[in-house]
Order: C-alpha cells, then structure tokens, then sequence
C-alpha cells in the first residue's frame, strides 16, 4: 500500500505502466471503515508461472517494476508505504534476503505481518 491523505493515485497512474488497484478517501472499506487517505494497492498477485508465497510475489513485482515503485515511493502526497501480510501462521512465514532488505530501505516500505489464529473448537 502507497499513500497519503493527499495522495492523489490517478496522477500518478496517468503516466504509469502499474495495474494497481486504488482506494480513494472517503471510500467504505471492506469492513466498514472509511478510509482516511487515498491508497494505491496490490492484492492477490500470483502472477508468475510457478506458485510462490506472498511475500516472495510482492518482492519481486518490487523488483521487476523497480524504477516505478522509486517514483511512486517519492511521488507528492505519498507517506504511507507499507507490505501487509495477513494469513496464518503457515502463510506468514517469511524470508527475505539482504538485497530484499536493501530494496525495502530504499522504498522507505515498513513490513506488516499479522497473524492470525484459528479457533479449535477446544476449550
């Protein structure tokens, strides 16, 4: 997720070969919050030829659009940058490499991992 109160996503879009998904302030999320800033976000990527997890998609759509996300990460209004990873224990495993850590770094991206549990049914 890319944002900011004043972000505004089709400016950037205009002149982006990026097929991302935009959320404006003001929309009715999901869940019933309104959003407080625009957002420009991707989801369900599995997009190469092989399975991967979802971090290790989400790092390598950074990778492969690299100079994109450079410009979206400084682009006016942007200030929210962050991978949010929701899923069980199994699917919020992770690893990443240095050169994954450098990318980030250089995106300014914060990492969010949560976690969920299952209930068993077991008291």
């Amino acid at each position: 997720m890319f944002g900011g109160p004043d972000f505004q996503p089709e400016e950037f879009l205009r002149d982006s070969r990026l097929e991302l998904s935009i959320v404006h302030r003001g929309d009715t999320l999901p869940h019933g919050d309104i959003a407080d800033e625009s957002w420009l976000e991707f989801a369900d990527l599995h997009n190469g030829s092989y399975p991967l997890d979802v971090a290790t998609e989400a790092l390598e759509l950074l990778q492969s659009h690299h100079n994109e996300f450079v410009r979206l990460a400084r682009f006016p209004g942007v200030v929210t940058r962050t991978l949010n990873f929701f899923g069980d224990a199994d699917s919020c495993s992770m690893e990443l490499e240095p050169a994954d850590i450098a990318l980030l770094h250089e995106l300014s991206v914060h990492v969010s991992i949560c976690a969920y549990s299952h209930a068993t049914g077991n008291a």
